[in-house]
């Protein structure tokens, strides 16, 4: 269940994220959005990830040891996926392909946010993702 400041707490979370860079194991798409579903929720569902990978190799390493063949897989057994993306709101989690990988990103709106490997973040209109999960 998301916090009663849930929104004041997501906006002071996505400035904060915006000045840290990209690095992988310790500030990537994963960390990005599990840092800010706690901001929210105050649930951490990241903590079986944290610490324990410095690739995409090793992340998806981690995921196949919980039973997991990708990210996707993954959101839809611990989030509930939106029938459509018409439906996702603020502070949902919101995922892309980027190249060959699976991207998570922010809900902020029309535009979601995704962390920028060469710093910051980058908007990227929501009706642009593949998919969508809730963030209760």
């Amino acid at each position: 269940m998301r916090r009663d400041n849930w929104a004041e707490g997501l906006a002071e979370y996505l400035a904060e994220a915006a000045k840290r860079t990209f690095e992988q194991g310790q500030f990537d798409c994963g960390h990005f959005v599990a840092d800010a579903v706690f901001t929210m929720t105050g649930v951490d569902h990241y903590g079986e990830f944290r610490g324990k990978y410095q690739s995409v190799r090793g992340y998806m390493s981690l995921l196949a040891g919980l039973g997991y063949a990708s990210v996707e897989e993954y959101l839809d057994d611990n989030f509930e996926r939106h029938g459509a993306l018409a439906t996702v709101r603020r502070g949902d989690i919101v995922m892309r392909i980027e190249g060959e990988l699976e991207a998570l990103g922010i809900c902020d709106g029309r535009q979601s946010l995704f962390i920028n490997v060469d710093g910051g973040l980058a908007s990227v209109p929501t009706m642009a993702c593949m998919a969508g999960w809730r963030v209760d």
